[in-house]
């Protein structure tokens, strides 16, 4: 079974940052099989004395992160609020609500080659919508 350590090496040490937000299926293959399954048990509980540690408090988050936004915004915000400083989880939230209204963050889709709806454009005319 891979542990919280597996994780954050995984993404801290085994993949350069340039590959966390490019456009990349490959690697989002790769990511989806190699975690996929242990996103799933954290989901189900199975994972929750992870969250005793800040170290598996942020695995948890980095699992969260990558599969669908709505998993995201049930699971990762506890743990940021937990984990972090009052201003990182006000970061967190405001992230989640993003993700509420969206379903995905406007402020990355020109990177990741997505076309913008109307409603994101005038989003990301606000000050402070490209976090």
């Amino acid at each position: 079974m891979i542990d919280a350590e597996a994780v954050l090496t995984f993404w801290f040490k085994d993949t350069p940052p340039s590959k966390w937000f490019s456009k990349d299926s490959d690697f989002d293959a790769l990511v989806r099989e190699r975690f996929l399954g242990l996103t799933r048990q954290a989901l189900a509980g199975e994972l929750a004395p992870w969250s005793e540690t800040p170290q598996g408090g942020l695995a948890l988050v980095l699992l969260l992160d990558q599969f669908p936004r709505q998993l995201w915004r049930e699971s990762a915000l506890p743990l940021f609020e937990r984990f972090s400083d009052p201003r990182t989880a006000d970061f967190a939230r405001r992230h989640r609500d993003v993700i509420a209204q969206f379903g995905r963050f406007p402020h990355r889709n020109a990177a990741l080659g997505r076309v913008s709806s109307a409603e994101e454009l005038a989003f990301l005319q606000q000050p402070g919508s490209g976090f």
